[in-house]
């Protein structure tokens, strides 16, 4: 009985692994930098990530296996900001905060500047933690064959210019189911 419960827990499905492999900095999908006392992440999100169901390590519903790359319209990121505030920030820095970040995203793929057609505040309840879910228009589907940039100029943290880059060799290392 033993033998079976360590087996059964050792083994891993092909959607588990996958986001072990995604969420494990060393892959370079998800990439953090801190300056200035604020760190921030950078998580690529490809198609195959999206399409398990993460929670139950299952395909989602009425998905199935595929071994090709796929794809589709939109290139998406999970970007975190995080920074311990002593006080409250100002109204005018908190919407926006809440409202005007989009302008501060942009996707650079294949030569073009991409800027981001969905950038969704997400509430995670932790205080100086502010998390965005960006959407970039795929039509020269950066993921597919090209290298890839997301940049962020700051307005409101002091950091500049900062860029993650995401490079067609770590991207290929992704596990297909």
């Amino acid at each position: 009985m033993l033998t079976v419960l360590v087996v059964g827990c050792a083994h891993r499905s092909p959607q588990q692994k996958l986001v072990e492999f995604i969420n494990n900095p060393e892959n370079k999908i998800v990439q953090s930098m801190q300056i200035s006392g604020v760190k921030v992440t950078s998580k690529w999100l490809p198609y195959q990530y999206r399409q398990s169901s993460i929670a139950n390590g299952q395909l989602a519903k009425g998905a199935q296996p595929d071994n090709s790359l796929p794809h589709d319209d939109y290139t998406y990121f999970n970007v975190r900001f995080e920074k311990k505030f002593t006080e409250k920030p100002a109204t005018e820095k908190v919407m926006y905060l809440d409202f005007d970040m989009q302008n501060d995203f942009t996707l650079l793929c294949s030569g073009d500047s991409l800027a981001p057609v969905i950038c969704q505040k997400i509430e995670n309840g932790v205080a100086g933690s502010y998390e965005y879910m960006l959407a970039f228009d795929n039509n020269n589907k950066c993921s597919d064959k090209n290298d890839f940039t997301l940049f962020y100029k700051d307005k409101i943290f002091g950091l500049g210019v900062i860029a993650f880059v995401y490079s067609q060799k770590d991207i290929r290392k992704i596990p297909v189911f």
